[in-house]
């Protein structure tokens, strides 16, 4: 856990009581809370059913899995002064920071470890009996980690400038691997010759038919026939990364009149979110207008019975009787959570629809036409035309 005072790691279970507005542990014996109840000072409890009570347990201990370091900035029995230097071994050799003011804050320490090639931490940052410590979890890099390498020598103490200064690095806990045994795990063996390279010469394989929303955790490992078996896995970074594509439109966006000036906007969110959390909306506004698109719900008979029924993007309509009015059509539509308004003229075996508020080139409707016959009692066939494409607001007057 991790919070605004940067403390992470095994905490102490939370205080919880059944009492309203107080810990029981508050008192030293049942009489002096009986007697607290009594006055009023700390009220019963409101709980209700047979032995009530409230208990708090831990569930997930630390950064299950990552790789955690503590580094420990210190001075013996003097306040600490100077900078200090990380260095972390990456991939391409051993890499240090720039000089960190003693007493750098939790921030400054990660900007300047994952600018030198980490991948994303988390830093949290505590003081401690001779100096700072800090708590760093690497997110992305998987397994085991190098410990960090500490540069002390610009570190000096104060007042007793002979008194010792250091910094110290341990692993607290350490990184393991994914365990690729969940039910979406998959493999594939492929051949050096089968793979393309990217512009930076690197190989690439596609993963596809993965499920949206998942993270999915990825490994390759190597085979050259010795002893018929594949060598030790690189994982890869990040950790791991969730499918996603942008999300569909908003289902229904809507406007009304605030005042003079203003307009109120409301809609609905997607149906799709495209695997990935929406966290922003873009709102555009213009005074050109949109072409409105006008689709025709065209029947293959004039004398017809029964009722038939419209779908658009998912929502469907109660039952419709055949030759109902225009009216009826449109509160029908306008029921619709997918549909805004809607002007409906009826013709002689058709409706014209024209979409007010579902702006640009709509989806078409659907007809379901199962219980409507002609005057013979046979099935009757119906479709839906366009008649004029919708076409959104340019956006070019000014947004």
């Amino acid at each position: 856990a991790a919070g605004a005072d940067d403390w992470l790691g095994d905490l102490p279970s939370l205080r919880v009581s059944a009492m309203n507005r107080s810990l029981a542990s508050n008192y030293k014996l049942v009489e002096e809370l009986a007697a607290a109840t009594l006055d009023g000072s700390a009220a019963a409890t409101t709980m209700t059913g047979t032995d009530a009570s409230l208990t708090a347990d831990t569930l997930v201990h630390r950064y299950d899995g990552f790789c955690v370091q503590t580094v420990l900035a210190y001075a013996k029995n003097a306040s600490l002064r100077g900078s200090f230097a990380l260095k972390y071994d990456s991939p391409d050799g051993l890499v240090a920071t720039p000089y960190l003011e003693a007493g750098a804050s939790a921030a400054e320490v990660k900007a300047a470890l994952e600018a030198i090639g980490t991948g994303e931490l988390f830093v949290g940052a505590a003081q401690a009996a001779d100096g700072k410590e800090y708590t760093v979890v690497f997110l992305e890099r998987l397994g085991t980690v190098p410990p960090l390498q500490a540069d002390s020598t610009r570190l000096y103490a104060s007042p007793n400038k002979q008194a010792t200064t250091g910094v110290t690095v341990s692993v607290a806990v350490a990184g393991r691997v994914p365990a690729m045994d969940s039910p979406l795990k998959g493999e594939a063996e492929v051949r050096l010759s089968d793979l393309e390279r990217d512009a930076d010469g690197q190989y690439v394989f596609m993963l596809d038919d993965l499920e949206a929303g998942e993270p999915y955790a990825v490994s390759v490992a190597m085979y050259n026939g010795v002893r018929s078996v594949y060598g030790l896995p690189a994982h890869a970074t990040p950790a791991s990364l969730t499918p996603a594509a942008a999300p569909s439109p908003p289902r229904t966006v809507a406007i009304k009149p605030l005042g003079e000036g203003s307009l109120n906007v409301t809609w609905t969110p997607p149906v799709d979110d495209g695997g990935a959390r929406v966290t922003a909306y873009r709102v555009e506004w213009d005074s050109s207008e949109a072409v409105h698109e006008v689709q025709r719900v065209k029947f293959k008979a004039t004398d017809i019975v029964g009722a038939f029924a419209l779908a658009f993007q998912g929502a469907t309509t109660p039952p419709i009787p055949a030759g109902a009015s225009g009216e009826r059509l449109k509160t029908a539509l306008e029921a619709l959570p997918t549909i805004g308004e809607v002007d409906v003229t009826k013709g002689a075996a058709s409706y014209d629809v024209v979409f007010r508020t579902n702006v640009g080139d709509v989806p078409a409707l659907a007809v379901s036409v199962d219980a409507l016959r002609d005057a013979g009692g046979a099935a009757v066939a119906a479709e839906v035309e366009e008649v004029t494409r919708g076409l959104a607001p340019a956006f070019d007057e000014g947004t």
